[in-house]
């Protein structure tokens, strides 16, 4: 599964890393819906592969 992080790198000018309220768009089929996770990204983005397996999501988008 792809993981977007243009918006991201973007709006900060660094790939995303560290602690904070990460949010994330699971891209489907039928449309995008929204994730969010507190704590360390990697940690973050492992509860959003979780949830993009759950409703069958092609891509995540890390949000700015």
């Amino acid at each position: 599964m792809r993981v977007n992080t243009t918006e991201f790198e973007a709006s900060h000018g660094r790939k995303p890393r560290g602690r904070g309220l990460w949010f994330f768009e699971l891209v489907t089929a039928t449309g995008r819906k929204s994730c969010a996770a507190n704590g360390i990204y990697s940690e973050a983005l492992k509860h959003a592969r979780r949830q993009a397996g759950y409703v069958g999501a092609t891509e995540i988008v890390v949000g700015s």
